[in-house]
């Protein structure tokens, strides 16, 4: 069962990522994450976080310059 903590690291995360306005977003990550749009075990809910922490890392560091050219 998905605990009170790991719940609110998600709703945590979601707003970081600003995702709050638009519910359907956060929704269709979790699908796409674990294939289901609830998350009810903690297993599952630990994937979620993951993939959420690493979006929110993402947009804390700006893309290269040049990337992908050369």
């Amino acid at each position: 069962m998905i605990t009170p903590a790991e719940r609110a690291k998600i709703r945590e995360l979601e707003e970081y990522l600003g995702w709050t306005q638009t519910p359907g977003r956060l929704r269709g990550f979790i699908l796409r994450r674990i294939g289901t749009e609830r998350v009810l075990t903690s297993e599952q809910a630990k994937r979620v976080i993951e993939g959420l922490t690493e979006l929110a890392q993402e947009k804390e560091v700006p893309p290269e310059k040049g990337r992908g050219q050369g």
